[in-house]
C-alpha cells in the first residue's frame, strides 16, 4: 500500500469531517509497513491536493485540516478494486 492510499483511507474514514495532519499521519502509519514522518505525510497530502483528491482547510487556530474530495473517494474505490 502506498502512503497516498493510506492517507486517502484515513481521510475517508472520517468523511465528511476534517482531519488534522498529525492524525492523518498516525492513521496512515497503522496501515503501512514502515512508519512515515509528518514531513512525508504533509508532502503526500499536498500531492493529493494537487490532484484534487484531498482539500486543505485552515482551521480557526491556524492548523491545517484535510478532507477527502469526491474525486478522492472515487480514486480510493478504484485503488481498492485494484484498477
Amino acid at each position: 500500500m502506498t502512503l497516498e492510499t493510506a492517507l486517502l483511507i484515513a481521510l475517508n474514514n472520517v468523511h465528511p469531517l476534517l482531519l488534522r495532519e498529525e492524525a492523518a499521519q498516525m492513521d496512515a502509519n497503522c496501515l503501512l509497513p514502515r512508519p512515515v514522518t509528518l514531513t512525508e505525510a504533509r508532502a503526500a497530502l499536498r500531492q493529493l491536493e494537487a490532484g484534487w483528491l484531498a482539500l486543505a482547510v485552515t482551521g480557526e487556530s491556524g492548523q491545517t485540516l484535510w478532507k477527502i474530495t469526491a474525486r478522492g473517494r472515487a480514486s480510493l474505490a478504484e485503488r481498492r478494486a485494484g484498477l
